[in-house]
């Protein structure tokens, strides 16, 4: 790269890296929802619930990797692995924002699938499903999206650069993993 300075290749190298990290992960993912097929025949609005959960989870847990990265820029937390007021503030609140969210998206996947003239396994079912998909998913992403922060940046890799595609692919694998989990407890209790 004639006439680029370092700063630029490192960005580049860094973001193309975490980018082909995200995506490889990503399409594990996607073989992990194709081993789910049996599940999503005979749970309808499951498939329904799959997208809007995948974009939930991500969204959350990106959120908090972006603001724990920007603390450790501004130096309001530290680089050490230790449970900073500032930290646990943002894990306790992302994880119950992911909990509530997940009824909501229960709630709204069975009614958008009556509307839309698919069948539901049912309201509390679907809902069961979600809430335990999301609590799962919830307190295993914010630890992994908040600790991958300050560990790339105690690596000396800027994490604005790298923990957006990584978060995204470790979500989109936890995701897919607790919503197999969810799904099996709500074959096994209804």
């Amino acid at each position: 790269m004639v006439g680029v300075n370092r700063r630029t290749r490192r960005l580049f190298t860094e973001t193309l890296v975490g980018e082909l990290v995200g995506i490889s992960g990503s399409l594990l993912a996607g073989y992990g929802l194709a081993f789910m097929l049996d599940d999503l025949r005979s749970l309808p609005a499951f498939l329904v619930l799959v997208p809007a959960f995948l974009e939930m989870r991500g969204s959350i847990s990106g959120a908090s990797a972006a603001r724990t990265a920007t603390a450790l820029h501004l130096g309001t937390i530290t680089s050490r692995l230790e449970f900073s007021e500032e930290l646990q503030t943002e894990i306790v609140v992302s994880t119950f924002l992911g909990i509530f969210l997940s009824a909501v998206l229960g709630v709204v996947a069975h009614f958008f699938s009556i509307l839309l003239g698919f069948s539901s396994i049912g309201l509390i079912q679907l809902t069961v499903l979600s809430v335990v998909a999301g609590s799962v998913s919830s307190v295993i992403m914010l630890f992994a999206a908040d600790f991958s922060s300050i560990l790339f940046y105690r690596m000396g890799i800027d994490p604005n650069n790298v923990v957006g595609p990584y978060v995204a692919m470790l979500g989109d694998i936890v995701s897919i993993g607790s919503l197999f989990l969810g799904a099996r407890f709500v074959l096994w209790v209804f």
